[in-house]
């Protein structure tokens, strides 16, 4: 039942191109007083009052798939947030880095959380994932869970290594997990279920003993 699940929410990544984003240039207030709520984003979240929290701040038209895979990872008893872009006029400033990602109740939830885990698509050629953040020790059980079946990781990320102090995912209590996915593993995540499934149980594997 739980791959059925999965396959029915990521298919539709199959059929949409991913396209690199730039940055806006303000934060989530910047973004709202010129975007209506419902109409060009929207926001999911189920607080549980758990330790952990799964991010995906750049969900929706944005970053495809990561609210998909936060959500999945939560079903296990994390926090969930999404912050997603669901029209085409959201996509222009809708990209608002993590470091100026001041939505309240993503805020809110940060900081009350031991843990976030902060879901991202990055575009790079390679079929890995980039894993960064302040929270060292669960970082590296995500490096050794992924690495233990079969996916490529890079720790630290070089190129976006999520470690400033104001990064979303670091205003956690002990800080957060950043996992930059590239586009060529997530389109393969997309198209084999059995790989997805593989991809989804190590996440939740890394978490045990952090989390839940």
């Amino acid at each position: 039942m739980r791959k059925l699940v999965l396959i029915s929410l990521f298919f539709f990544y199959g059929c949409a191109s991913y396209e690199r984003i730039p940055d806006s240039q303000g934060d989530f207030f910047a973004f709202a007083s010129s975007h209506v709520y419902g109409k060009d984003y929207e926001i999911e979240k189920n607080d549980k009052g758990a330790p952990c929290s799964a991010f995906a701040v750049h969900g929706g038209l944005l970053e495809r798939g990561t609210d998909t895979l936060a959500k999945s990872f939560s079903n296990r008893g994390a926090n969930y947030y999404a912050f997603k872009i669901i029209s085409k006029k959201g996509l222009k400033n809708g990209h608002i880095t993590s470091t100026r990602f001041n939505e309240p109740q993503a805020v809110f939830m940060a900081e009350k959380s031991q843990s976030v885990i902060s879901f991202h698509v990055m575009v790079d050629k390679r079929d890995i994932v980039c894993v960064g953040g302040l929270n060292r020790p669960l970082a590296e059980s995500f490096v050794r869970s992924l690495n233990r079946r079969g996916f490529k990781t890079e720790y630290p990320c070089k190129r976006l290594p999520g470690i400033s102090p104001k990064n979303i995912a670091n205003l956690a209590v002990q800080g957060g997990v950043q996992l930059e996915i590239s586009v060529k593993l997530m389109k393969k995540l997309d198209k084999n279920p059995a790989k997805l499934l593989k991809f989804t149980e190590s996440v939740e594997e890394a978490a045990s003993g952090f989390c839940y």
